[in-house]
C-alpha cells in the first residue's frame, strides 16, 4: 500500500484530505508542521509528500531543501496554498513541485493527480497491442460518460481521472450529444438505457452527425440477449453488462484509446468475464 505524507497546519483539512486518501487505498500519514512532517518523511519515507506552504515551522519550500539534503530529494510533493500570490507557482515549480493546488481546490482532481504521481499509468505492451496500430498521439485522452445515474457516472469518473483520462460526464442523450459536439470526445461510455432516449439511438444520432470514427462502449442493466444483437448494428467497441468490473473496463479503454481499431473490437466474453 502507497504511503502519502499530507502535512498540513489546518487540522481540518488536514482530516477531509486524509479521509478521502484512505478511501481510495492509500496509507495515509498526518503533520501539522513542518518539522513533523519532516520527521514522519524520514522515519516513513512515503510515495508522495502533499504539503502546504505557509504553515509553523517551517514554510514548505524550505522543508523541501532540507529533504533534499537527508537524502529525500526523489519523493515527489504537491503543494497546496491559500495565497493567491502570481508567482507563488512559478517558485513552486522551481522548487521541483510535482504539482499546485490553489485552495480551496478540487478534491477529485488533487485524488487524480495523486494517483498519476504514486502509480503512473505504464504503456500498453506489446504484447496487449498491435504494433502496427500504436498510437503516438501522447496528449491526454478524452473521455465522455453519458449515464442517467449520477453515482455510477461519478464513479467511473473517478477511476478514469485517476487513471489519467480528461473525463466530462452527460446525464442523458441529449446532454451526451450536445457534449460531444462541443469538446469531440476520444471515446464515449453510454449506458443504453436512459430517460429521453436509448443509448442505441444516441450513437446512430452521433454516427450521423459525423463521429463514425469515435469509438462506444455500451453499459446496460439488462440481461437480454436481443439487446446484445441490437446493439452490434452501430458497431459499438464494447459491451459491458452491469454491475460490471471496473478493471476488465479500463483495460478495454486502454486498448481502444491506444491504438486498436475500433473495428477490432474485444468479444463480449472478454469485456465481462461475468457473462
Amino acid at each position: 500500500m502507497k504511503k502519502i505524507l499530507i502535512i498540513e497546519d489546518d487540522k481540518r483539512i488536514a482530516a477531509a484530505l486524509a479521509i478521502r486518501l484512505s478511501a481510495a487505498g492509500y496509507e495515509v500519514l498526518t503533520a501539522f508542521n513542518g518539522l513533523q512532517g519532516l520527521k514522519s518523511a524520514v522515519v516513513q519515507k512515503p510515495a508522495l509528500i502533499i504539503t502546504d506552504i505557509w504553515m509553523p515551522h517551517p514554510i514548505g519550500f524550505l522543508n523541501r531543501e532540507r529533504m533534499h539534503n537527508l537524502g529525500l530529494g526523489s519523493v515527489p510533493v504537491i503543494y497546496i496554498t491559500a495565497s493567491r500570490k502570481k508567482d507563488l507557482r512559478q517558485i513552486a515549480m522551481e522548487e521541483g513541485a510535482a504539482a499546485f493546488f490553489e485552495k480551496p481546490y478540487d478534491p477529485d482532481e488533487l485524488l487524480s493527480c495523486s494517483a498519476k504521481i504514486v502509480a503512473p499509468i505504464p504503456a500498453p505492451s506489446a504484447a496487449e497491442l498491435d504494433s502496427e496500430t500504436l498510437n503516438c498521439d501522447k496528449r491526454m485522452k478524452n473521455i465522455l460518460v453519458v449515464d442517467d445515474d449520477p453515482k455510477i457516472a461519478t464513479a467511473l469518473a473517478i477511476r478514469l481521472k485517476a487513471a489519467g483520462y480528461g473525463v466530462s460526464t452527460a446525464r442523458d442523450g441529449g446532454e451526451g450529444v450536445k457534449f460531444a459536439l462541443s469538446s469531440r470526445p476520444d471515446l464515449i461510455v453510454m449506458d443504453v438505457w436512459m430517460p429521453d432516449a436509448v443509448g442505441i439511438l444516441v450513437a446512430e444520432r452521433l454516427r450521423s452527425l459525423g463521429f463514425a470514427d469515435v469509438p462506444i462502449i455500451f453499459l446496460t442493466a439488462g440481461k437480454k440477449e436481443q439487446l446484445w444483437k441490437i446493439a452490434q448494428e452501430v458497431e459499438p467497441a464494447g459491451f459491458f453488462e452491469k454491475p460490471y468490473e471496473v478493471e476488465p473496463l479500463l483495460r478495454a479503454i486502454s486498448r481502444i484509446l491506444h491504438g486498436r481499431a475500433a473495428t477490432n473490437r474485444v468479444s463480449r466474453h472478454e469485456q465481462s468475464p461475468n457473462l
